[in-house]
């Protein structure tokens, strides 16, 4: 028989067959943060196109260090080359409407500084 691990008790345990309802304890969370498996989704990887070098670099970095417990499912990679062009478009299409709105902000603060009073009262 079974030791109830909530009594101490030999015999059907509170939990048996319903372990997916018992809180989840430390050792529990670090065994699943070392040892789990990790299938990323497809928006994982897209952001690859959205982020900086350095946010690139370090999100590939966590991937690789991951080995064999990383695994990317076929679907995910489905959806991520149905969508990569698309997203590759619009990091564009976002890299230069900021530069443009930014280069609007420069101008109007030179103009700022043109007109500002050279004497103060």
């Amino acid at each position: 028989m079974a030791s109830d691990t909530t009594t101490g008790e030999i015999g059907r345990g509170i939990f048996e067959d319903f372990g997916a309802y018992r809180t989840p304890t430390t050792a529990d969370f670090t065994a699943v943060l070392t040892d789990g498996l990790v299938a990323p989704d497809a928006n994982v990887l897209l952001n690859l196109y959205r982020y900086t070098e350095q946010a690139r670099t370090d999100l590939l970095g966590a991937l690789g260090a991951l080995g064999d417990r990383l695994w990317v499912p076929h679907q995910v990679v489905d959806e991520f080359w149905r969508n990569r062009e698309s997203v590759i478009s619009e990091a564009r299409s976002t890299s230069k409407n900021a530069s443009q709105e930014m280069s609007g902000h420069a101008g109007t603060a030179v103009q700022t500084l043109r007109t500002w009073p050279t004497e103060w009262p």
